[in-house]
């Protein structure tokens, strides 16, 4: 039930809000307070913005999604204000999985941008992906995220080191607009319609559109669904624990495999192990471990796993032992199911995580708050006169509802899936198995790849950024064929070489069965000498 607990009411709810515009006239009290649209006064909805008076946009945390949006706005010309609490950005986080779409919608806003953050990133969309199983490390189903990339005419997945991102999305906004050291506290709904925010150095600010860019556990979501703010914190309202807790941690190592595989899955019951080549020698892992929230261990973590991973192959606890305990933290995981009831009421609204939070497990989080930047500010771009914020709020939301929540639910169904006695059998049934790897290599990963490598610009910007993608030395169709021929390539390549070394692994094997052998031999010589002695 989990893989669709975000699709089922979503048609319904789109086909009520597309019915009637003039439904939002008659509208009472917005839900999270302020003034209802049939009490704003004509006068100020047919008042039109312009150079002297610009609509402007308040943004609400300075995340991905939020300086995505900052820049997103700053190349449609929409005038906005950022507010960040941190009153810095440092060097902290991890790498950053940004895939095919994310990298198209960057590049659709800023095509200096986007190349800045591709050529700071390692490239994995033309290596091997995959499932195994962690016992025997066999494979259990490869996926191809190049072709599906290639086929739509987008750039390869990259992996981004997570300082390297934030800087780049900084640096393009020149600063203008960003307020760091400052975070939207609490807002309220004005009578001509505008929206003004309590910020928590006591001052106040007044914009056109609130965007809610400040996390899973927004104030401004919460406030907009009549939520405590003081609530917005892990377990309050709709959040939901998703039964895991995850352990992560970058480490120096470089696996035989890294030139032809990217990203690795290993699956076993209540857990399971993630690891990617993420560069310069690093691999970055996950330890998804089954358990109830709020449990912290109260001894070392890199032990505790070593443990838990003992029967486990070699390719895991190596990257586990590989890792200094200081740079291993953890985190239990929370999402929430869509919110069919709509992302904005009147000119407030969320993206990112605030708006659909979503286990890691696509590496699309980010990716889709990406997404969601591109797409609201297109919408904020077609705003003329304030009557047509709502509509084109709504729009944004209904636009971003479907797939973010078919996103959402195949995150979640992963992890649902192992929970339980479900996965054993493909793991200990090697016919089940083959099945099932067969169905998720040829039919189940490529379907969802072709769904999440959907090309979501407009037309005008498609056209666009294809034409750019051409042009560019980087892009061409001849460099972005031989890239993704490098996928078959690498999978001839590692068939070959694991056969090699599964050779080398079983002289290794025998070898030091001889020795144990031999030494066991001797020990047994000695101790029949000395019996014969006596």
């Amino acid at each position: 039930m989990r893989t669709l607990f975000a699709v089922a009411p979503v048609f319904l709810f789109s086909l009520g809000e597309f019915s009637s515009v003039s439904a939002f006239l008659l509208r009472g009290k917005e839900k999270g307070g302020g003034t209802s649209r049939r009490e704003v006064s004509r006068s100020s909805l047919e008042m039109k913005y312009t150079k002297e008076n610009p609509l402007k946009v308040i943004i609400a945390g300075g995340g991905i999604g939020g300086l995505t949006l900052a820049n997103a706005l700053k190349s449609k010309g929409v005038e906005y204000t950022l507010y960040e609490r941190t009153k810095e950005y440092r060097e902290f986080g991890g790498p950053i999985q940004i895939q095919s779409n994310a990298l198209a919608a960057l590049e659709a806003i800023n095509s200096d941008l986007a190349t800045e953050v591709m050529n700071d990133g390692t490239k994995t969309g033309n290596r091997i992906n995959g499932l195994k199983n962690p016992f025997t490390n066999k494979w259990i189903a490869k996926f191809d995220t190049g072709s599906p990339a290639v086929n739509r005419g987008l750039p390869l997945t990259r992996v981004v080191d997570r300082p390297l991102l934030q800087g780049s999305l900084l640096k393009y906004t020149e600063g203008k607009g960003i307020k760091l050291g400052v975070e939207v506290e609490d807002y309220e709904l004005l009578e001509d319609g505008r929206v003004k925010v309590m910020l928590s150095d006591g001052t106040t600010d007044e914009g056109d559109i609130l965007v809610g860019a400040d996390g899973i556990w927004s104030k401004v979501r919460a406030k907009m669904t009549g939520e405590m703010v003081d609530d917005a914190k892990p377990g309050f309202g709709s959040a939901t624990y998703s039964g895991y807790t995850v352990y992560t941690g970058v480490c120096k190592h470089r696996p035989r495999d890294c030139n032809e595989v990217a990203y690795k899955v290993y699956l076993a019951c209540n857990q399971y192990f993630v690891c990617s080549d993420v560069g310069r020698g690093r691999i970055q892992w996950y330890a998804f471990v089954a358990q109830d929230p709020d449990l912290k261990l109260k001894t070392d973590v890199r032990p505790y796993l070593l443990e838990r991973y003992s029967n486990w192959c070699a390719e895991v606890t190596d990257i586990v032992s590989a890792t200094e305990e200081d740079n291993i933290q953890q985190r239990d995981l929370w999402d929430r199911p869509p919110k069919v009831s709509g992302w904005s009421r009147g000119p407030v609204t969320v993206l990112g995580d605030a708006a659909h939070p979503m286990m890691p497990n696509l590496g699309q989080g980010g990716c889709q708050a990406i997404e969601d930047a591109y797409k609201l500010a297109v919408a904020a771009s077609n705003v003329k006169v304030p009557a047509q914020i709502w509509w084109e709020l709504q729009k944004y939301g209904v636009e971003r509802l479907l797939r973010s929540a078919v996103v959402q639910g195949v995150s979640r169904a992963a992890s649902d899936i192992l929970i339980g006695e479900t996965i054993r059998l493909l793991l200990t049934n090697e016919i089940v198995g083959t099945v099932a790897g067969t169905f998720m290599s040829a039919v189940y990963l490529p379907l969802v790849f072709n769904f999440l490598y959907q090309n979501v610009l407009s037309p005008e910007d498609q056209a666009a950024v294809l034409e750019r993608l051409v042009e560019r030395d980087v892009y061409n169709k001849e460099r972005t064929a031989w890239e993704y021929r490098t996928v078959i390539e690498a999978d001839k390549a590692l068939v070959e070489k694991e056969g090699k070394w599964s050779e080398l692994d079983q002289e290794a094997k025998n070898a030091i069965d001889n020795v144990i052998a031999a030494f066991q031999s001797d020990n047994l010589k000695q101790v029949e000498g000395v019996g014969g002695s006596a």
